[in-house]
């Protein structure tokens, strides 16, 4: 059965990035069988210096002679950011699967050749990769070297995903409900994007994980994920309406830890109880205890 993609790409100052994401997609899809695929590449731009001639035919120019891709390209007409941006394509889109990639991150060449088959019997692919530092400051590495827990305890716990562009879902999971849009901070909003997709969906998500890595994360200065103080504080504010959109009862302790852990790393005031769970759930959370002690049971270690 022919699949049908819409790939997303929030566009914001992204012209030294843009053309190495799009030719790593043209690449993955030249090896695929071009007549059970059919694509439409949406690109929004984001940021108002930037040209819409240039980025559109970049587009056009890289994907030319290819018949199953069609191109959309628009800009908006003032920033509103990559949430709401990353909404506007959706909304938009046509396929009946999600790639939401950002414009820094790439793909390898087998990325949709090995999740294409998998699409017969789950909807939701996550595929593991590479972390790439630009700035050179560490050594790459996989992003995951454990089975991460595609779940809700997963998500609310230490095997967070990494970026949008690991995934490829189908989009009639969504229900209508997209990513949050966070008014004072930035960052957060994909990790609640994740897991309102799963609480919503716990009877008919079918997640699987390829551990291969056929994605590339490029970490530089410019990242929402390098300013943590950000990203805590785009969590808690996210938080508070969140909670009140899903039905969380079955995870509240989870979700309250989630939350204590958070402030305790803002310094915000806590109870001295609070304070003290705080710094716990945080060292576990820092040294990955939750994944040690199931690699052990794993391999039965004890």
């Amino acid at each position: 059965m022919k699949k049908k993609f819409s790939i997303i790409i929030p566009f914001y100052k992204g012209e030294c990035f843009y053309p190495l994401l799009i030719e790593s997609i043209k690449k993955a899809i030249l090896v695929c069988q071009q007549d059970l695929i059919s694509l439409e590449v949406i690109t929004i731009i984001d940021s108002m210096e930037s040209s819409f001639d240039t980025v559109n035919k970049l587009a056009l120019d890289c994907f030319i002679g290819m018949e199953n891709v069609n191109i959309v390209t628009l800009k908006n007409e003032k920033n509103i950011g990559v949430a709401r941006t990353r909404n506007k394509a959706i909304t938009i889109s046509t396929g009946d699967y999600l790639h939401i990639i950002d414009q820094d991150d790439s793909v390898f060449e087998k990325f949709y050749l090995d999740l294409i088959p998998l699409l017969d019997y789950y909807n939701f692919v996550l595929s593991n990769g590479i972390v790439c530092y630009t700035n050179k400051k560490y050594n790459s590495h996989k992003l995951y070297y454990l089975t991460p827990r595609i779940s809700v305890t997963g998500l609310l716990k230490r095997d967070f995903i990494h970026s949008p562009g690991q995934i490829v879902f189908l989009k009639k999971l969504l229900k209508n409900n997209l990513f949050p849009e966070p008014k004072d901070y930035k960052g957060a909003d994909d990790r609640f994007f994740w897991l309102r997709l799963f609480m919503e969906n716990m009877k008919s998500i079918k997640p699987v994980y390829i551990a291969n890595p056929n994605f590339i994360s490029n970490m530089h200065d410019n990242n929402y994920s390098n300013d943590q103080i950000n990203l805590r504080k785009s969590s808690l504010e996210i938080w508070n309406f969140f909670k009140k959109e899903v039905d969380g009862f079955n995870y509240n302790k989870l979700i309250d830890n989630d939350i204590i852990r958070i402030k305790f790393m803002l310094k915000e005031q806590l109870s001295f109880y609070n304070y003290i769970k705080g710094g716990r759930l945080n060292l576990i959370y820092f040294l990955g205890l939750n994944k040690v002690l199931r690699y052990a049971k794993k391999r039965k270690i004890w």
